[in-house]
Formats: structure tokens, sequence, C-alpha cells
């Protein structure tokens, strides 16, 4: 479970830079790549933390 949250930085990030792109044109690329990887790496956190708590129990 945990390989397939590790491509979400790099999902999040190209679709981030795709968006930021649409919405503001080639200054919102930076921005959205930015802001997607980050969400990727938040998710890919929290998905490791909750697979954790799940094998504890």
């Amino acid at each position: 479970m945990i390989g397939i949250g590790c491509l979400a930085p790099l999902v999040l990030f190209v679709a981030g830079a795709i968006l930021g792109h649409v919405v503001m044109g080639s200054v919102g690329v930076p921005w959205g790549a930015g802001l997607g990887f980050g969400a990727g790496v938040a998710i890919l956190g929290l998905l490791g933390w909750a697979l954790d708590r799940i094998k504890r129990r």
C-alpha cells in the first residue's frame, strides 16, 4: 500500500504544475507544482501513519 503512496508526490507535482498553468499562466507553474508536491508528501505521511497504527493493533 505504501508503494502506491510513494507515487503521490510525483503525480501531484505534475498535476499541480498543469493546474497552476491553467489557472495563473506561466507564473502559477512553480506554485502549483510546489503545492502539489507538498500535498503528495502530506498524503504519503498520513498513509504511512495510518498503516503503522493499523499494523500495531
